[in-house]
């Protein structure tokens, strides 16, 4: 008997269950296509975005962050770098004293201080970092210890303290911001006479002598937190390798507040900051948090937690998985609310409920994810419907080397590879990569990898039509392909041979191509390009097979 076997159209890769269960138009593998309108194309590359490269003395580029539409930044093992996407700043805008670790996890936040937009970055061994986005782009420490300014009384008299060292303008203004200052310990309120001198507002019962201590509080944000994020209005910072379980919180900004200071307010305890230790083990620390609309989900090495509640006092803090797997901080990708991250076990979310894998307990994605060697330095984000993952394969290296491509509206999975991967995000729906070149790319863009050539293909899932007694041979093939001298593969898998044929297509030309396998009663089609070729096949494709039913 002579029929038809019908591909309506190409979806990416579903591998959980056998492929004579799954849609005909998912793939059992493939690499660098293109399904998500229904056709088959090679995967568009990528193009230098901008003119220069961050120089390989900064060392291993950890991560890109996108500011606005003019701005972006790079955080290196050395080196902090400014540019406008068309070009770098080779000039650092921050050098840290010691060089960070390949492995080091950068976390950031884009906040404000009074009326500057500034981006705070967390590297884990080092202060936080506070890039002032002004006219003028600049960096500096962040934050400040428990106090920033001490001294000794000189004098006292009739409420007036005079100090033995003077007071900036910075300090003064934070005295403002205070409304006093600590004596001996004791907090005093007072207004400011002058750099020197301290009128207090009342007649202390025990009253200052000289050589009594005076000390003005700072923020208390000097902790090296990795990981920081926005959340109604206050900064949140974890990650402090001297307080791992600690999640810290700052004051609600406003009469002089900022997001810098993280100590407690007299007045109420809804406007201080504070912190909170998050479990009750240091062998299971705070590796990643990640804001969501109402809560902050709080990643550890073994275990996940929540803080819900829109002020200290209704803070409330709850374990929402006992045993979980490693991730990445930077890994996370929201969409709809919903945090998406990657592990060796595959996608998992958080439902609001409790964590499962994206795809409701089973992964589609079984035999790709069996050959990741590592997600530790994981990449996530979202742009045009989909989820990106990065993830490394290869056993060497010290840079991530595929992506995993997640299809929201098919559900189905697409491998992006053959290139190293630093950082990828998305601003505005493009997509940028930086790699060890150190220039910074515009992703899903042209048709080559920087001049590389993209090899790309797309396999059937092996099927045997729900026919197992049939012997099928697969007579010919048709299909509508695009794209003018472009060369597309097709291989023939029938259990271990392989009939391999090829064809130069021309534009919009409908191709019969006929086939020359041996009957078989399972079969898997293979569609690759050569040499870097594009191609595009419209429509799906149509194969026909004569099928004689075996002897009994």
């Amino acid at each position: 008997m002579a029929d038809i076997y019908n591909i309506g159209e190409f979806l990416g890769i579903a591998q959980h269950r056998d492929g004579s269960l799954l849609n005909t138009g998912t793939a059992i593998d493939a690499r660098n296509m293109d399904t998500s309108d229904g056709n088959l194309s090679v995967a568009k590359g990528y193009v230098r975005k901008s003119g220069n490269a961050i120089p390989s003395s900064a060392g291993q580029i950890l991560r890109i962050i996108p500011v606005d539409e003019s701005n972006i930044l790079a955080v290196t093992q050395n080196s902090i770098y400014h540019g406008t996407y068309d070009t770098w700043n080779l000039t650092p805008i921050y050098t840290f004293e010691t060089a960070l670790p390949v492995t080091c996890q950068i976390g950031y936040a884009l906040g404000k201080i009074n009326t500057t937009n500034v981006v705070v970055i967390g590297t884990g061994k080092t202060q936080l970092i506070k890039v002032n986005m002004g006219d003028t782009v600049t960096a500096e420490i962040f934050g400040s210890g428990l106090y920033i300014f001490e001294t000794t009384v000189a004098s006292y008299a009739d409420k007036v303290v005079t100090l033995a060292d003077a007071m900036s303008q910075d300090i003064q203004q934070k005295f403002v911001v205070e409304k006093g200052v600590y004596i001996n310990g004791v907090f005093r309120k007072g207004s400011i006479t002058s750099d020197t001198t301290i009128t207090l507002d009342t007649t202390p019962g025990v009253a200052p002598v000289t050589g009594d201590t005076v000390k003005l509080r700072g923020g208390a944000s000097d902790a090296h937190c990795n990981f920081v994020c926005m959340h109604n209005g206050r900064l949140f910072a974890a990650g402090d390798p001297d307080a791992p379980n600690r999640l810290y919180w700052s004051t609600i900004p406003g009469d002089g507040r900022t997001i810098e200071h993280w100590l407690a307010i007299e007045s109420s305890v809804d406007l201080s900051g504070g912190y909170v230790e998050v479990g009750d083990t240091t062998a299971d620390p705070i590796i990643g948090i990640c804001e969501l609309s109402t809560q902050i989900l709080i990643f550890k090495r073994y275990s996940i937690y929540r803080l819900y509640g829109d002020r200290p006092s209704y803070y409330t803090v709850e374990r929402v998985e006992k045993f979980t797997e490693n991730m990445s901080n930077a890994g996370v990708a929201v969409k709809t609310d919903i945090p998406y991250w990657l592990t060796k076990s595959g996608i998992k979310l958080f439902n609001g409920a409790d964590m499962q894998l994206l795809d409701g307990g089973q992964n589609y994605l079984c035999s790709f994810i069996d050959t990741i060697k590592t997600v530790s330095q994981s990449k996530a984000f979202t742009a045009k419907g989909k989820l990106y993952f990065t993830c490394r394969v290869g056993s060497t290296g010290t840079y991530d080397d595929s992506v995993i491509v997640y299809d929201t509206v098919n559900g189905t999975y697409m491998v992006r590879d053959g290139f190293k991967i630093a950082d990828m995000c998305a601003f505005e729906n493009t997509i940028y990569l930086i790699n060890d070149t150190g220039y910074l790319y515009e992703f899903d863009k042209g048709e080559k990898y920087d001049g590389q050539a993209i090899s790309a293909y797309w396999q059937t899932q092996p099927t045997d039509l729900t026919l197992k007694y049939v012997n099928k041979q697969l007579k010919e093939v048709y299909f509508r392909a695009g794209n003018v001298g472009s060369v597309i593969i097709l291989e023939t898998f029938n259990g271990n041979s392989r009939n391999r044929e090829r064809r130069v297509i021309q534009n919009d030309d409908m191709i019969d191509l006929p086939m020359n396998n041996q009957p078989c009663r399972r079969f898997s089609i293979k569609l690759s390009n050569e040499a870097g070729s594009h191609f595009t096949i419209y429509g799906g494709i149509q194969i026909q097979y004569e099928g004689k039913v075996r002897p009994v």
